[in-house]
């Protein structure tokens, strides 16, 4: 990678750690992404009544499709945790608060807001939201762990992590 790659990429994840993010990797497309053993898990039905991975193979196996300019993915991992309040209940820890969906995404749009006046190109951020295979994209950029209860995790971050990521055309890409 140029010395002037390094320092874009240095830039962006010193925008992104300002926004919140702990984590930040760059993947470079095409992405081998483990078509056959997807492939092989959806025909065995294992993705129980989640229809939905049935479709958009295609792209979700080639992110590049997604924005056929892409040159990178970028990995941004976030803390979600939240204070475990006093309930009767039982609730997942991810449930609790805001959605992290909304509040990650409104991150993700500021961050490609900056990439966009200062770099131009085009973005488009997902969280949880678009065709991606997110555990092997996030392995791919150097962030991922598979925590034992099938969630994305970082190591040092304990298990209430969550990724966003976005298709980018014009960052640099790890190599």
């Amino acid at each position: 990678m140029s010395e002037e790659n390094i320092a874009i990429k240095q830039r962006i994840k010193a925008a992104a750690h300002s926004l919140g993010f702990h984590a930040f990797g760059v993947a470079k497309v095409p992405l081998e992404l483990r078509g056959d053993y997807y492939r092989k898990w959806i025909a065995a039905g294992q993705h129980g009544t989640m229809s939905w991975m049935e479709r958009n193979n295609d792209r979700r196996l080639h992110p590049e499709q997604l924005l056929p300019e892409a040159r990178s993915v970028i990995v941004l991992g976030m803390n979600y945790y939240q204070p475990d309040p006093v309930r009767p209940y039982r609730i997942a820890k991810y449930a609790l608060g805001d959605d992290y969906h909304n509040m990650m995404l409104r991150y993700l749009k500021k961050l490609c807001r900056t990439l966009r006046d200062d770099f131009g190109g085009v973005q488009r951020p997902y969280v949880d939201t678009g065709p991606l295979l997110e555990k092997p994209i996030a392995a791919a950029a150097g962030i991922e762990l598979a925590g034992q209860e099938h969630n994305s995790s970082r190591a040092e971050a304990g298990h209430l992590v969550v990724f966003g990521k976005y298709c980018d055309d014009a960052r640099p890409a790890r190599r």
